[in-house]
């Protein structure tokens, strides 16, 4: 698994719903790349619902159900 989304999965999973700009600012992301990480989350067929977005406005990241899944799925 890609070392950034693992770093977003375990950033949600500390502090759920946090806005797109402090998540992009946490893991040291440019909005473009944050973008498109999500953006491949929602296009895999094996990542979705790992992130949910919110309709809020600003747009709030949470962890979905997959990604608490796949957050337990990671520890050793």
């Amino acid at each position: 698994m890609d070392a950034t989304l693992t770093r977003l999965l375990q950033l949600l999973a500390a502090d759920d719903g946090q806005s797109l700009p402090r998540v992009a600012k946490k893991l040291a992301l440019r909005h473009s790349q944050l973008h498109r990480l999500l953006t491949a989350i929602a296009a895999g067929n094996d990542l979705r619902g790992i992130i949910v977005i919110s309709g809020e406005d600003p747009p709030r990241l949470c962890l979905g159900n997959a990604g608490r899944l796949l957050l337990q799925e990671l520890k050793p």
